[in-house]
């Protein structure tokens, strides 16, 4: 406790947006954020995703933080996008009739990169608070692909082909899954990944993501 308060005095948080000294996100910038929530619930039909869930577009403020979120090192942004979510009692209710969260991989070497998979904070976060349970390497990244952002649709959907891989079948078997990423642009990773967790014997499985495009 004493070293914790010490790196607290010597090291105060300040808010990520306004800068002020207190909290990592202040109040009045955690509304500033709220006001661009577009939260939509979307059902599939002839996919293995069975739905969607994401609480932005993915533009302006929201697009800002994300891009810091993955490629700036800021790993505390998570903190931020997991307030949100928990914060909304309706999803929060949904979201507990599932049995197990499970965040989109990264490979190892990219995840030695960057020090963190951001979609992974923000997973343990909700199952711990929702009392969720978290499988961390239950389904794990085999192959170092480019990046989807790079690609277009056609080449997005072969990119992600057979890079993931189950460890634990047992684990999903008859389950509801909830998989969590960060941006659903063409939907061809969460649809892989909900492909293999199907194939396991996932009863249904859920997207939770922070922003569309």
């Amino acid at each position: 406790m004493f070293f914790e308060n010490a790196l607290s005095f010597l090291f105060p948080k300040k808010c990520i947006l306004c800068r002020k000294y207190g909290e990592i996100i202040c109040d009045k910038c955690i509304k500033r954020i709220e006001k661009y929530e577009n939260i939509k619930f979307v059902n599939f039909k002839n996919k293995n995703l069975n739905s969607l869930i994401y609480f932005f577009k993915y533009e302006k403020l929201i697009r800002r933080l994300i891009l810091q979120y993955k490629f700036f090192y800021k790993a505390v942004i998570s903190e931020v996008f997991a307030k949100i979510i928990l914060k909304n009692e309706k999803i929060c209710g949904k979201l507990k009739f599932y049995d197990i969260i499970i965040s989109v991989p990264m490979h190892k070497t990219k995840k030695q990169a960057r020090g963190y998979n951001q979609t992974e904070l923000i997973s343990k976060v909700i199952a711990e608070n929702l009392q969720i349970t978290y499988n961390s390497n239950t389904l794990i990244k085999n192959v170092n692909n480019k990046r989807q952002s790079s690609l277009n649709l056609e080449n997005r959907i072969n990119n992600v082909k057979n890079v993931f891989k189950l460890t634990d079948k047992q684990s999903v078997k008859n389950k509801n899954v909830i998989l969590v990423d960060d941006i659903y642009t063409t939907g061809a990773t969460l649809e892989e990944c909900a492909k293999i967790l199907k194939q396991a014997g996932a009863k249904n499985v859920l997207g939770l993501v922070i922003a569309k495009d």
